[in-house]
């Protein structure tokens, strides 16, 4: 029975802590952290403060958004309560796309 929770954070360090203290589920996805390859190591600390690790993808700073301004661009993780064993995946990865095994035995 392993449960995973999927979370589009948008860049909010509050929606993200939040789910690292409440969900019951083994598995966290994150999309859209928003952490540029300098600002990644923030989140990692969080999440391994309250009990998660994981393999990590920063986010990318494109030329202009949509609208025309400046802004960041994905950032994807896979998290695994601390007791579980993740490791990175031969899968390229990139700010949208990130791949894994988890072992549980």
């Amino acid at each position: 029975g392993t449960t995973i929770t999927t979370l589009h954070v948008s860049g909010s360090l509050s929606d993200f802590e939040w789910v690292l203290e409440n969900t019951e589920d083994h598995v966290i996805l994150i999309q859209e952290h928003w952490r540029l390859p300098n600002e990644i190591e923030s989140r990692k600390s969080a999440a391994y403060r309250k009990g998660w690790t994981g393999i990590w993808h920063p986010a990318i700073k494109p030329q202009r958004t949509a609208e025309g301004r400046p802004g960041k661009s994905g950032g994807v993780a896979i998290l695994v309560w601390s007791g579980g064993t993740i490791m990175k995946s031969t899968l390229v990865s990139d700010h949208r796309l990130i791949g894994t095994s988890i072992g549980w035995g």
